[in-house]
């Protein structure tokens, strides 16, 4: 009964200590990870972003009718942007590469426009938008995600 009481209450006390060094752990990732974002979030920021923030990739909705809204071409841009369609790749191969991630980095550039029709100002904020997603590209390719 002695030995069974004593190791009982071995076993109370490694469980114990393994839930403390676990969370202590889990704690150390945690925040190894939340650096990385942060690092992610203040170099997209000093690189030109509006905003920016990391997300959980499975919040990004994704729909085909967006390519037909490109392929529409009211940009202008269809097939003269190695970002835009078709050089891109297949809308459903994209959405599907999205889905292989865990996190995002989405940001926004912001930029005045003279009235709605100011069709230079918006390719010029295009332009300025396809710039640091390049900038960005080029500052975390060494570097990946958590």
């Amino acid at each position: 009964m002695r030995n069974s009481i004593s190791f009982f209450l071995n076993n109370v006390y490694i469980y114990f200590c393994m839930n403390f060094l676990k969370d202590d752990i889990l704690g150390l990732v945690l925040n190894r990870i939340m650096e990385k974002f942060d690092k992610l979030i203040s170099e997209a920021l000093a690189l030109g972003a509006f905003k920016a923030n990391v997300i959980n990739a499975d919040l990004i909705e994704t729909d085909r009718v967006f390519r037909d809204i490109c392929a529409s071409n009211g940009c202008g841009m269809y097939g003269k942007c190695y970002m835009c369609p078709p050089d891109v790749g297949n809308i459903e191969d994209l959405m599907q590469q999205i889905k292989e991630y865990d996190y995002a980095l989405v940001y926004q550039t912001v930029a005045e426009l003279e009235d709605s029709f100011d069709i230079e100002g918006m390719i010029e904020a295009g332009n300025t938008h396809n710039q640091l997603a390049q900038e960005i590209r080029r500052a975390f390719s060494a570097e990946p995600l958590p």
